[in-house]
């Protein structure tokens, strides 16, 4: 068994635990009247599911204790320990299941993401040798993953992207072919949720940034009203926002966010093309007063995908979408064009989870690499216009087909540009598998309620530009 600079596995369980009331009120009522082992582990279950890892980790270490050769927990228990940040107790825990069962896939694909993670930071830490070891343990554990279980498309698509990172886009692409051929196998044979919500969208673009150098020369406008037409075809209910300053475009959200709360548990879908750029790991949608750098104010007053999180949370959606055809380099103090500066370790190549339940994000690139225009169009718009309209795709076909499409595009991969998804990968993968852009349901559509009061208009810039 390899576990690299990791040692050897080990497990230990704690001499005494403490279970506060309020966890066994809120999340095991009648768990114990099942005993203690159905307890530990319902409560461990309830606090894994509320990502409350650390009193996870204390109820799986008691249920181990009465079931120590329990593999799918001290799996559970791996992902609870990587997410306290327990690296080596993550990879302990993986090992120790794959050694009691050597065909169990769920540990392979979780001990490979977590090198993959590793491998990451290993290489911003200016360790490449020891990113080139961990990446090369991933792909063992993809590799073994896949043979235990060659239809389960995740190992071949988290394959696909450690060898795009790699700049191995033959393999890369043959993987991605895979998880197309997969999921067409999966895929429903009628599309559409069980119920049809109404469809909601905001789409941004800008291009008309201070200093010339900045000038995207009406490619985003150009993208946006491709996305536009196409959504309103597909009945959503389109608010739209051009060149818009900070302030200008936090009203477009808050526009946005009001039209869901009047249409509660619709699908809403938001997509902005322009420059962009990350502090601190955060992605920022940069207003046209921006001129590259980090003026002051400049984070108070941009829109962010944690600020769009945030206006999305209270809105009672049913489902989110975000696409961001946007650079994700990192913004520099300073300076009058739009470019990268030193990446933040805080940001690691592998996405996190987003944070709100039922969110589909897609970046037109990895973090801290560009999105690039070709000829006044967005590689990544221009191919997922294409997908998004065809009505035989469900959106996470959309996202593959677009991912695999670009990775194929000269440019895209002269530029070592390659889109990512960032998702839960749980229910939200399900409703992603069932909603299709173009046939949503059998149903007719509903239609969007509009505003018993008319929405403030916003004030043009002073620059003259109407938003």
């Amino acid at each position: 068994m390899v576990l690299g600079r990791y040692g050897a596995p080990v497990y230990a369980a704690p001499s005494s635990l403490y279970f506060p009331s309020p966890s066994f009120d809120r999340f095991a009522p009648q768990a114990a009247q099942s005993g203690p082992s159905r307890y530990y582990f319902d409560l461990g279950e309830n606090l894994y599911k509320a990502s409350q890892f650390g009193q996870a980790i204390q109820a799986f270490n008691a249920y181990l204790q009465l079931n120590p050769t329990d593999i799918h927990v001290l799996n559970k228990r791996g992902v609870a320990k990587a997410g306290q940040k327990d690296y080596v107790g993550a990879i302990a825990d993986y090992s120790t299941a794959i050694a009691m069962n050597p065909h169990f896939y769920n540990a392979y694909l979780n001990r490979g993401n977590l090198w993959v993670y590793l491998g990451d930071f290993a290489k911003k830490m200016g360790q490449p040798e020891v990113a080139a070891q961990d990446y090369q343990l991933a792909l063992n554990d993809y590799g073994q993953a896949v043979r235990i279980n060659p239809m389960n498309s995740a190992a071949y698509e988290n394959r696909a992207e450690l060898y795009s990172d790699m700049g191995l886009h033959a393999q890369s692409l043959q993987d991605k072919g895979r998880v197309i051929q997969l999921q067409r196998l999966k895929s429903p044979t009628s599309l559409g949720l069980p119920f049809c919500p109404p469809r909601v969208a905001l789409v941004l673009a800008n291009d008309d940034y201070v200093g010339g150098e900045n000038d995207l020369q009406g490619g985003p406008i150009q993208d946006a009203n491709s996305i536009s037409s196409l959504l309103r075809r597909q009945g959503f209910y389109v608010i739209q926002g051009h060149n818009l300053s900070g302030p200008a475009m936090k009203a477009r959200v808050s526009q946005f966010t009001s039209k869901l709360r009047e249409n509660p548990g619709a699908v809403s879908m938001v997509y902005y093309s322009g420059h962009g750029g990350s502090v601190n790991g955060n992605n920022y949608l940069i207003p046209v007063e921006y001129s590259g750098s980090m003026q002051p104010g400049f984070e108070e007053n941009s829109v962010s995908v944690d600020y769009l999180l945030r206006e999305l949370k209270g809105a009672g959606s049913y489902f989110n979408m975000i696409f961001l055809d946007a650079c994700r380099t990192p913004l520099m103090n300073g300076g009058t064009a739009f470019r990268s500066g030193k990446p933040a370790l805080k940001q690691w190549e592998t996405e996190p989870g987003p944070g709100l339940a039922n969110t589909w994000i897609e970046y037109a690139s990895r973090p801290k690499m560009p999105a690039i225009q070709e000829r006044n169009e967005g590689l990544y718009t221009k191919y997922l216009v294409q997908f998004m309209a065809r009505p035989d795709l469900n959106l996470k076909e959309v996202s593959m087909y677009t991912s695999y499409a670009l990775e194929s595009d000269p440019t895209a991969r002269r530029e070592n540009q390659h889109a990512r998804t960032q998702t839960d990968l749980s229910h939200t993968e399900r409703i992603a598998q069932a909603f299709s852009f173009a046939r949503h349901c059998a149903n007719p559509l509903p239609h969007v309620r509009l505003s018993s009061t008319p929405v403030q208009p916003v004030a043009p810039l002073a620059t003259g530009i109407t938003p």
